[in-house]
């Protein structure tokens, strides 16, 4: 069979992405793989592929390359980590129970509809590493959100990685989402609500009279805010907004939170009632995520926020006391 030109042509250039990804990752290059991330994509690879990864005990390319992201040194350090996640999973639960929280529940729950999450990432996985993660470090705690984190890295990684970028992640890029109450996640909401009010104030202000609500945002904004998104399917586009936070910053999360509700600004203008826009944004039925949509039109924000709201903004994920 003769081979289509212009899926010959892509699938060229996907190879050809790829091997740059390969050397970007290869050589620890963050500002190569930033620039890439945002002007190709991470490359396609086969769910095949990619399982055949996991059951090795492999990274994915995009595992590889957020490890690099997250400064953890796949090739020098593996041994090292290898031994500090079998240390800390080897304590057991040690601290007192209210710190690993509601772990043995959350983790059947986390991606429960997403199948090829299911095949790779068993909830005893997932156990594992929040406990050790946990383990680690006085300053970390268990907070519900944490398991579609934990969920994220483990679908991409080997365990003692999937455990030293969570802790990296958690610990040193949203503190403040960690703490008891989550603050960080709460101060998101403000400063998304903000963001609205001064780029999209149209939007608000229907979700304003449709809800009844003066603060709507902190009823549908929270989960999304505190998951960095990870409530909201399919999976894979969601690995699409990871790359750009990882990249980026995770303040980011908020704009992308803002960018999701103006794709349903229709939606919500067509809302009659409470009920109506609770359908729209329910957490266990939310509308499907289009990661490029979303990104172009976070892109298109970034630039019209004021400087003293984007420091806001970049702050907040490490200190939500920040007025």
């Amino acid at each position: 069979m003769e081979e289509i030109p212009g899926i010959e042509k892509k699938s060229e250039r996907n190879r050809s992405v790829r091997r740059l990804f390969e050397r970007a990752a290869n050589a620890n290059d963050v500002n190569a793989l930033r620039e890439m991330i945002m002007s190709h994509g991470m490359p396609p690879q086969t769910q095949e592929d990619e399982e055949a990864r996991a059951r090795d005990g492999k990274c994915t390319l995009r595992g590889r390359a957020w490890c690099v992201l997250l400064g953890v040194d796949v090739r020098n350090a593996d041994a090292v980590l290898r031994r500090a996640y079998a240390f800390n999973l080897s304590k057991g639960r040690c601290r007192k129970a209210d710190i690993y929280g509601s772990i043995s529940r959350d983790v059947g729950r986390t991606f429960a509809t997403a199948s090829s999450f299911r095949r790779r990432v068993e909830p005893r996985d997932l156990e594992k590493v929040l406990v050790a993660t946990v383990n680690s470090s006085n300053s970390l705690r268990y907070i519900q959100g944490m398991s579609p984190w934990c969920g994220m890295f483990l679908y991409e990684m080997p365990h003692h990685l999937a455990f030293e970028c969570l802790r990296r992640f958690a610990g040193h890029l949203c503190p403040a989402y960690i703490r008891r109450g989550n603050p960080g996640a709460h101060r998101g909401v403000e400063l998304l609500e903000q963001c609205m009010a001064a780029l999209t104030p149209e939007v608000l202000s229907v979700f304003r009279k449709t809800t009844g609500i003066e603060k709507p945002l902190v009823l549908f904004a929270f989960s999304p805010m505190l998951s960095f998104s990870s409530s909201i399917p399919p999976l894979n586009e969601l690995r699409q907004l990871w790359d750009v936070m990882l990249s980026y910053g995770l303040h980011l999360n908020v704009i992308f939170v803002l960018a999701y509700i103006v794709l349903r600004t229709d939606e919500l203008i067509e809302a009659q009632s409470l009920e109506h826009v609770q359908r729209i944004f329910d957490p266990r039925r939310p509308k499907a995520l289009h990661a490029r949509s979303v990104v172009h039109i976070a892109m298109k924000l970034v630039p019209r926020i004021g400087d003293a709201l984007y420091a806001k903004l970049e702050s907040h994920c490490r200190d939500a006391s920040v007025s």
